[in-house]
């Protein structure tokens, strides 16, 4: 994730690397739980909406958010990709 990129540049190189696996649903229906580590509480987790108005809103939280969870280590940052039926 890189935390120079805009909201848009990040859900472009999420697309390009979802099209390689043959996966991409409507942008809408896609959440990515964004945790520290994986066994972390959900409660303690973040949940980034990709659809575009709520990725273009959240962007700037996310960031906060990623620069004070990620570990020093890598895996940076856990990311579960979530699909909703639709």
């Amino acid at each position: 994730m890189d935390l120079n990129a805009l909201a848009d540049d990040f859900f472009q190189a999420f697309a390009e690397k979802a099209k390689k696996r043959k996966i991409m649903p409507e942008r809408f229906s896609i959440s990515i739980r964004l945790k520290n580590h994986k066994n972390m509480l959900d409660d303690e987790s973040y949940d980034l909406s990709l659809d575009k108005e709520d990725l273009d809103a959240d962007w700037e939280t996310t960031l906060e958010w990623v620069n004070k969870h990620k570990r020093v280590d890598s895996p940076h940052i856990y990311g579960l990709i979530q699909i909703q039926d639709v």
